[in-house]
């Protein structure tokens, strides 16, 4: 029985980091095929040896994060969480919404830990909860702030040939950063969850960035238009600052084990480019969307899940 769930739970983990893959290349690599740097090929290449290097390197930092929500959660209660994220991301990206998972995951781990009368630690939910209403508004100042340090670094130099080149490298290196630490972060979250044993858990990290490739590969080029042709019209310069910004934001929390939206940070950043280089957002719908999304995540997968739990 033990046996079992626990490959029941690697397999729902699996398939939920390859829905992160579909969903979320977006968010890495958006910005960069709005300012034409890559083809979209190319473009998924560098994110999947991103996001792999990241999960590998980093991802164990996010290892006690689910532990530290729900310290008492079952694996019946993971079992029903991870199903539960699953079936929202799914839906969502068939929709071509990018969504945070992190959000959908730890929502659904406190819906089916409840409904299981484990404990949640409140107390540490509520920094998590903090670090959400903090990443736009990390990300909008991240952005700003590089905007106008290229800008003064920009006027300086005459030879506007060498600059655009020196853009559409740092486009395609950032984005590189933003895929790494969304293997971090995301990949990193799941993989904790798995229950494994420690001596496994490099594997199952592996296992699951490669299915997070493969979603990309296969069902990724939905979410990407949406960020790279629905929002804001950007140029090299806007596309290097907006996914640097998310990538340090998403990155810096990273450290202390925080699951936050990469979405967020995104679309913080491209409001930070947008103030500073009076860019204009195309698409208000899709921000209402996106907001709204952020909102209602974390309840419909707590919601899911505790009736997944429920039927468990």
């Amino acid at each position: 029985m033990v046996y079992s769930l626990s490959i029941s739970a690697l397999g729902a983990g699996t398939a939920l980091c390859f829905v992160l893959g579909a969903n979320n290349i977006g968010i890495c690599v958006g910005t960069t095929m709005s300012s034409r740097t890559l083809r979209y090929r190319h473009a998924v290449l560098i994110a999947a040896v991103g996001l792999m290097a990241g999960a590998v390197l980093e991802g164990g930092k996010m290892f006690q994060t689910v532990a530290n929500v729900a310290p008492t959660a079952s694996g019946d209660a993971l079992l029903a969480a991870t199903i539960a994220a699953f079936a929202v991301m799914a839906l969502v990206t068939w929709f071509r919404i990018p969504l945070s998972m992190t959000q959908v995951f730890v929502g659904a781990v406190i819906g089916a830990t409840l409904v299981r009368a484990g404990v949640v630690d409140f107390p540490y939910t509520g920094l998590v909860l903090t670090s959400w209403l903090l990443t736009p508004v990390a990300g909008f100042v991240a952005a700003t702030l590089i905007c106008f340090s290229t800008r003064i670094v920009a006027r300086r130099i005459r030879r506007i040939i060498l600059l655009n080149k020196a853009y559409a490298w740092l486009t395609i290196v950032t984005g590189f950063y933003a895929s790494y630490a969304l293997g971090a972060n995301g990949i990193g979250l799941v993989a904790g969850a798995s229950n494994t044993l420690p001596q496994l858990r490099p594997w199952v990290v592996l296992g699951m960035a490669a299915a997070a490739v493969a979603g990309m590969a296969l069902f990724g080029r939905g979410t990407t238009r949406s960020v790279a042709e629905n929002i804001v019209g950007l140029n090299m310069p806007a596309s290097m600052a907006v996914q640097l910004s998310a990538a340090m934001v998403l990155h810096g929390f990273t450290q202390v084990g925080m699951p936050v939206a990469s979405a967020q940070a995104v679309v913080g950043g491209v409001f930070g480019v947008a103030a500073t280089r009076k860019l204009v957002v195309q698409n208000s719908r899709l921000i209402r969307e996106l907001i709204l999304g952020w909102i209602a995540a974390p309840l419909v997968g707590a919601i899911i899940a505790f009736a997944l739990a429920t039927a468990l």
